[in-house]
């Protein structure tokens, strides 16, 4: 086993001489993990993501942003922001890579794209009025956005306005609480984490579902939400704990309320899929707040008061897979256990 990134998060999710023991694992090359640590506070560890088996280092499948591929998904979204569209003011070219901050959400990604796609790109140089079928994945990779979102102005109305919706009804739907780039892109990685065994399968709340704790890369996505999450509680947060779920074989998830370290959360749709094109359907699966059947596209995500708003999803349809983040939070004064 080797010791994982989250040692800032240290001082709230284990004791203190479980901390201590762990600087003194970081500082040390030849450190026996196995002859520190108890049976039990390893295992802890583990599932808080602190420590990865190192099996599981040289086999783990890699997350990347790829622009070419997602061009190729040919996606067409009816429900676009209104334009006109610009080029992304934080968009860098570095390497083969661009580097780009959303802006409505603040997350930091990196683009690998080839040197045709970052010519179509350099030659994008007037606002777009609206984006033709060709351009809609320039929008879902955030590297054309609209003219309205780099406006501190209009983001800060935008989600003042939500905010307080959200505060009256308890849960609120984000139509952009995730680049589609990002979303498919983790989607892809995680049917590669699956097929190579890394998942769990099964458990207590669903009996068909793939998961996964803290995963590596969704806690890269929890830290970077934090602060946009933050703005539309309208409260300063910290990440508690996340994971991934992808639902399958009819899963059902059963009403229910959510425990405390969930009491500011989201559920971020990345992915809907039929195993076979012949069970393809036209039919969704709704996530059910209170009595209200919300439909999500990869991307969005719905915000809602965990202990507070009753949850649930029907019966899947036949042959359907459906893959969420959940992210959950806490409010930074917490003192509460994080995990």
């Amino acid at each position: 086993m080797v010791p994982g990134k989250a040692v800032e998060r240290l001082k709230t999710q284990v004791t203190p001489d479980v901390f201590l023991k762990l600087l003194g694992v970081q500082n040390s090359a030849n450190s026996n993990i196995e002859e520190i640590f108890s049976s039990k506070d390893l295992k802890n560890l583990k599932s808080i993501g602190v420590l990865i088996d190192s099996k599981e280092v040289e086999s783990r499948p890699r997350f990347k942003l790829s622009l070419d591929w997602f061009m190729g998904l040919k996606i067409h979204d009816l429900q676009l922001p209104d334009g006109p569209f610009i080029l992304n003011p934080s968009l860098r070219p570095i390497q083969k890579n661009c580097i780009l901050t959303d802006p409505m959400t603040g997350l930091q990604i990196s683009v690998e794209m080839s040197h045709d796609s970052r010519a179509q790109i350099q030659s994008l140089k007037k606002p777009l009025k609206d984006l033709k079928t060709n351009h809609e994945y320039l929008f879902h990779s955030r590297v054309l956005v609209p003219k309205a979102w780099v406006s501190a102005k209009y983001r800060r109305t935008l989600i003042v306005s939500w905010r307080k919706e959200l505060r009256k009804k308890r849960y609120l739907k984000i139509p952009w609480a995730l680049p589609r780039i990002v979303a498919s892109s983790y989607s892809k990685y995680l049917s590669e984490r699956i097929t190579r065994g890394l998942a769990v399968y099964g458990d207590d709340m669903v009996a068909h579902r793939f998961w996964e704790h803290t995963e590596t890369e969704a806690n890269r996505l929890h830290q970077g939400l934090c602060k946009f999450t933050s703005q539309v509680f309208g409260r300063p947060l910290k990440a508690s704990y996340n994971y991934w779920v992808r639902y399958a074989n009819l899963a059902v998830l059963r009403r229910h309320l959510d425990r405390r370290q969930c009491r500011f959360s989201s559920s971020v749709m990345l992915d809907q899929s039929f195993r076979k094109p012949s069970e393809q359907s036209a039919q969704n699966w709704p996530l059910i707040m209170g009595e209200e059947r919300i439909i999500l596209t990869p991307g969005q995500g719905v915000f809602y008061f965990g202990e507070e708003v009753e949850h649930e999803r029907e019966q899947m349809p036949t042959g359907m897979e459906y893959t969420s983040l959940l992210l959950h939070y806490l409010e930074k004064k917490s003192s509460e256990v994080l995990r």
